[in-house]
Parts: structure tokens; sequence; C-alpha cells
């Protein structure tokens, strides 16, 4: 039963991350979309760690072995906080695109599409984030692929699938200059400021 899961999770991915426009076809409730994400997430949860493992080992025999150690025990403990960790995030961020996509009235549909982008959006990071270089594509390569999700799974406009997706970041971004621009004068004020 699980393996035939796992194995739909893969292809699925692999469809995610080279075919996008046929996998964006695709709609999945959230179960199956959290139990995809959690599939997944497995790839960087175990191979994460095992980049931190070689990396030592390729310095010095001593280091090695003391890191052998550790990331077997870091593993146990790291696999399923992230596997969790992956799964929250994603949800965490498709509620807050959705809450303001809904907000500006840029989203029209439900949650469960909202969340499918994400989770579409995540696939390249899961599977790819854990290469060192490949990472920072990968995360590009993600935002684009939500952006896709977005437009697809809520029938938007390209336009309208971007400003869902920055419009978080934009009003984050003006609060934290608003915020520190009000606390200036107060720093000012108290000599903190040289």
């Amino acid at each position: 039963m699980y393996w035939k899961e796992i194995q739909a999770a893969f292809n699925f991915a692999r469809q995610v991350l080279l075919k996008p426009d046929k996998a964006l076809r695709k709609t999945m409730n959230v179960r199956d979309a959290t139990v995809y994400t959690a599939i997944i997430s497995v790839v960087s949860a175990v191979l994460t760690p095992a980049i931190y493992l070689l990396a030592p080992m390729m310095m010095s025999f001593d280091l090695s072995v003391f890191y052998g150690s550790m990331m077997g025990l870091y593993g146990l403990v790291f696999i399923p906080v992230f596997i969790i960790l992956s799964v929250t995030g994603a949800f965490l961020s498709a509620g807050i695109i959705h809450l303001f996509g809904r907000l500006f009235k840029i989203l029209p549909k439900n949650f469960d599409r909202t969340y499918d982008a994400v989770v579409y959006g995540r696939t390249p990071s899961l599977l790819l984030g854990w290469i060192p270089v490949v990472n920072m594509i990968a995360g590009i390569w993600g935002v684009v692929l939500l952006i896709m999700g977005l437009k697809r799974q809520h029938n938007i406009t390209t336009g309208k699938a971007i400003l869902a997706f920055l419009a978080p970041i934009i009003i984050t971004v003006a609060i934290a200059m608003a915020i520190a621009a009000a606390l200036v004068p107060l720093y000012v004020s108290t000599g903190m400021m040289g």
C-alpha cells in the first residue's frame, strides 16, 4: 500500500520538475498534497545530513568518526522533524498566500487550490535543495512553479499570480520598514545610535 503512494509521489514529482504544465493540471485534496509533501521531503531530510557528514570526511579521518557518530543520532531526530516542518511550512505558506490573495480579491478559489500550488512550488527545493549551488536554482524554479500553480489552480492571469505571491512579502517588508522608521527617533533620542 505505502509503496504505491511513494512511487506515485516520485512519479508526480518528476512530472512537476520536467513537465510542469501537465502536472499543474492535476488538483489534489489537502490530504494527498500533504502526503506528497511528506514523502518527497524525505529526500532532503536524508541527504542534507549526508552532505554534512561527507564534507568533514574529506577533511580528516578523525573528524569523520566524530561526525559519523553524531550524524547517526542527528538523523534520527532530524528526519522526522524535517518532514513535520516541511508539511507545516507548506501549510502555513499556503495559508499566508491565500489570506492575502483573498484579502485583495486575487485568489477566487478555495484554500486547497492554493495549497496545491505551494506544494508544487516546494517540489524542486525538497528534491534538490540539499545540493549546494543547485539549491539556488531549485529555489528560483520553485517560485516559478508556485506562480504557474497559482495561475493554473485559480484560473487567474500571470500578473495576479505574481501579485498573490508578492503581496505578503511586500506588506511584511513595508511593516518592517515602518517599524524601523518609527524606532529610529527613539534610538537617536536615547543616544543608542552613536
